[in-house]
């Protein structure tokens, strides 16, 4: 080993030891013989942990002696089912946040891990799954006070997610990506929640096989969300009744983001928004999933969309099309934003781009990158 790793292993030895007070430990790796030196007491006051199932299990079995108020967990390898950090967490008083990331082509079903968050269900408020959902169903279904569930999955998530999972409490759903999983089992999941879901975004999931459950889809939400502050649609003609139910009902609408999937008239959609929106709309992101075809959105319509917005509250515009490499389309867009009708203009994907957007998405625990 180098000079230069060996004086970092001391470096993070004497860190644990000598400090008198710890909130948030992470380290790029484990040193080797860690589990073996004295942590002090000023681990009693850990708030934050990243780890990985790489770690030896000796250092967790450490770490739970004296770490009891754990709130936000971090587990960025969940590949192994490892003893000393079920224990871990189950000694924890209140932890609210969790994320795994399980990579494992095979799959992995972290039975050992699932049962102690299982046991933190109380207080477990915020769980974000990256790569396959690598702890049993019953210890997901058992999460019923959920209230944010993020999910960047690349399996398919067995349909009986839908008929077993109840989240009463959920407020926010996020589907960073998943293409597998049929698109009914997350509207038959926002079915059951009880009115308290503000938040259903989406950046790539499975498109909806028929128009039937599409307008399902937007007749659950219209339905069972109340509340609803942002929300994400497949759009096709044929469903331009159904959202104007959707903006109508929506009293609290913030946000709409439209994704586009088929040939549509656009203008019909446009003049709509302008018509019907709530005024409380202020994020707009249109995205042309088939970009790469004759795309859908136009200067001229975006300029007629904008020019009935005149009179309404700005608005903060965000477009995905083969639009993004128009220098013409920049400048109408800065004449609207001159002219206060836009806050902000962009060509991207992901609204986690976007700073205000994102602190404003924060609820009871801070939303951050991972």
């Amino acid at each position: 080993m180098s000079h230069a790793k060996l004086l970092q292993e001391e470096f993070i030895k004497l860190f644990l030891t000598r400090c008198t007070k710890i909130v948030h430990l992470d380290f790029p790796y484990c040193p080797r013989g860690i589990e073996n030196i004295y942590l002090s007491s000023s681990l009693s006051h850990l708030c934050e942990l990243h780890c990985d199932t790489i770690t030896s299990s000796e250092f967790f079995f450490e770490l739970s002696k004296t770490c009891h108020k754990i709130q936000r967990l971090y587990i960025s390898t969940c590949d192994d089912d490892i003893e000393g950090l079920a224990t871990l967490i189950k000694v924890q008083h209140e932890l609210q946040f969790v994320y795994l990331r399980s990579d494992d082509s095979q799959g992995v079903q972290n039975e050992r891990i699932g049962e102690a968050l299982a046991i933190q269900a109380n207080t477990l408020m915020h769980v974000r799954f990256c790569g396959q959902i690598c702890i049993p169903y019953n210890a997901f279904y058992s999460f019923i006070n959920l209230k944010r569930l993020e999910l960047e999955l690349f399996e398919e998530i067995d349909a009986r997610l839908s008929d077993a999972a109840y989240f009463p409490k959920l407020k926010v759903l996020e589907i960073k990506y998943n293409k597998l999983t049929p698109f009914e089992v997350y509207t038959n999941l926002i079915g059951k929640t009880e009115g308290t879901l503000v938040r259903i975004h989406w950046n790539y999931i499975n498109t909806p096989p028929t128009t039937l459950s599409l307008r399902k889809y937007i007749q659950t939400v219209i339905n069972n969300c109340p509340n609803l502050e942002f929300v994400t649609i497949w759009y096709q003609d044929s469903i331009l009744d159904d959202l104007k139910q959707l903006l109508i009902s929506s009293l609290k609408l913030k946000g709409l983001k439209i994704i586009f999937y088929c040939t549509s008239d656009i203008d019909k959609l446009f003049n709509l928004l302008a018509d019907k929106a709530p005024l409380s709309l202020t994020i707009l992101c249109l995205d042309e999933v088939n970009y790469y075809h004759n795309s859908l959105l136009s200067i001229e319509n975006l300029d007629k969309l904008l020019k009935m917005w005149i009179d309404r509250p700005p608005l903060l515009l965000y477009i995905w099309s083969q639009l993004r490499q128009s220098l013409e389309l920049l400048k109408v867009m800065d004449g609207y934003l001159n002219d206060d009708v836009l806050n902000d203009f962009d060509y991207l994907y992901s609204l986690d781009c976007v700073e205000v957007i994102r602190k404003s998405w924060e609820i009871e625990i801070p939303y951050g990158y991972i």
